[in-house]
């Protein structure tokens, strides 16, 4: 049995959200910038959810596109 504080890092944000938090810290050798620091959590999560996606592809091409199914870049994307 896992305990609370460490299921939350088992979520994918979160997981994207912490290791960026920790990139930055790391790059700028103190308290992180939380503008630079939120932009980097949503760059991991797009690239770590496509090739989550990429890994199990859809039954059809043809197959709907749902919210959960598309990532924010393919949202600006469909947008245009």
């Amino acid at each position: 049995m896992t305990t609370p504080s460490s299921e939350i890092l088992d979520d994918l944000f979160h997981a994207c959200a912490f290791r960026a938090y920790v990139d930055e810290a790391a790059a700028t050798g103190g308290q992180p910038c939380r503008e630079r620091t939120k932009y980097r959590a949503y760059r991991y999560y797009e690239a770590d959810l496509a090739a989550k996606n990429a890994a199990c592809p859809r039954a059809s091409s043809n197959a709907p596109v749902t919210a959960s199914s598309t990532t924010a870049t393919q949202v600006r994307e469909l947008a245009f």
